[in-house]
């Protein structure tokens, strides 16, 4: 009798665990349905759509407006993050670029194609009809900007125009455009110090085309942080890193130093001083006191996102709250498309660990249904959902 009961017991038990999955997995159904039929899919979802796909894609949306189109195979490099190389067709079919690149670049102004191969160190300036718009390949190399691009040739970085010819060699490690329209460029040494300032493995410094080095190289990091202004981050003698930002004459303007400082954007950008969060002009005057928050990120297209125990607020350059939503993550900081306000969108968060997209005014766009949602990139947005991939368009509320 007892086993009988027993019987009938795990039964009903079995049934009501099957009812319940059966529910949760008909909700996860028609959530998936809901939004499959509501939003405008560029790409729908598909299980086999993945991140190498969405970059072919892409790549070839930038190549078709120059009436050029990519071709692809199987990358078996061993020490490549990727899964496919790259390569170039005319509109004829014939391969001007081989595919043997794993990233390949367009330039702004639509006269040169850089196609890259970071893990065999070849970099490659292309003509758009495949011939070479530099002779030479490089171990690294970026866009031309103003003119002048930074390059890397048997470990030795220069600064080349483009035409190739060599405008400076520099004595570094590394060598990067900091402001082009001033010719100048951030370079950084090995750190040789054996005080304090030993556990960091190099300093940056400023170099202009002429060779004058206008900033020692003595500072953890260099920023443009305006047109008139320039952000160092400096190591203090008891070892903790410190900003102030420098006039376009590398005149200190920053009256004392701060824990923290973001680049300016439309005139105001994000600090932390002895009293905490605070925003500020460019005369380094208190626009808003943020209290409260744990974190603040800096400006996006005019948005900057403080993080608090249980929500993110989202502020303007005049310091004004604009709207807040709930956020709970553990102690984790919010991904990089949280803060980063793109195109008129931000990605925001939901309690059910969903994300959706809003507008800069708090308006939901896109409800919260995906696992994972990426930045607005050309209206278009990267997104997952039930273990499958695709492509959404958003359009701005009325």
């Amino acid at each position: 009798m007892k086993n009988k009961w027993a019987v009938r017991v795990t039964s009903i038990i079995i049934a009501a665990v099957l009812i319940y999955v059966g529910y949760i997995g008909w909700n996860k159904y028609l959530d998936a349905r809901e939004y499959v039929d509501g939003a405008e899919w560029v790409v729908p979802l598909d299980d086999s759509y993945t991140y190498e796909d969405n970059y072919a894609r892409k790549l070839n949306k930038n190549l078709e407006k120059l009436n050029l189109w990519a071709i692809s195979k199987a990358c078996r490099q061993e020490d490549s993050f990727y899964e496919r190389l790259y390569g170039v067709t005319n509109n004829k079919g014939k391969v001007i670029i081989p595919a043997v690149y794993e990233r390949i670049e367009i330039d702004p102004n639509q006269n040169y194609i850089l196609a890259i191969n970071d893990a065999l160190e070849n970099y490659h300036y292309y003509k758009l009809d495949g011939s070479d718009f530099i002779k030479d390949s490089f171990q690294y190399a970026d866009l031309f900007e103003n003119g002048y691009a930074c390059v890397v040739k048997k470990e030795r970085p220069y600064i080349i125009d483009a035409e190739g010819k060599v405008i400076l060699r520099v004595e570094c490690e590394s060598l990067e455009k900091l402001d082009g329209s001033r010719g100048l460029f951030k370079f950084t040494v090995k750190n040789t110090s054996k005080d304090v300032l030993q556990e960091y493995n190099s300093f940056s410094g400023l170099i202009d085309l002429n060779g004058n080095i206008v900033l020692e190289p003595k500072y953890e990091n260099i920023e443009k942080a305006s047109e008139n202004r320039i952000l160092v981050t400096f190591i203090d003698e008891e070892g903790y890193s410190r900003n102030v930002y420098l006039d376009n004459n590398f005149q200190q303007v920053s009256k004392a130093s701060y824990e923290a400082a973001t680049v300016y954007e439309q005139g105001a950008a994000v600090v932390k001083d002895s009293k905490g969060w605070c925003i500020i002009n460019e005369k380094e005057e208190s626009i808003a006191r943020i209290t409260g928050c744990k974190e603040m990120y800096g400006f996006s297209e005019g948005i900057a996102v403080a993080l608090y125990e249980n929500k993110l607020k989202y502020y303007d350059t005049k310091g004004t709250l604009l709207f807040a939503v709930p956020y709970k993550e553990s102690d984790l900081n919010p991904s990089y498309e949280m803060y980063t306000y793109q195109e008129g969108f931000i990605v925001f968060p939901a309690k059910n660990n969903k994300k959706g997209y809003m507008d800069g005014k708090g308006n939901v766009i896109v409800e919260p249904a995906f696992t994972r949602a990426a930045s607005v990139e050309n209206g278009e947005a990267l997104v997952t959902m039930l273990g499958k991939k695709g492509v959404i368009k958003l359009k701005k509320s009325n």
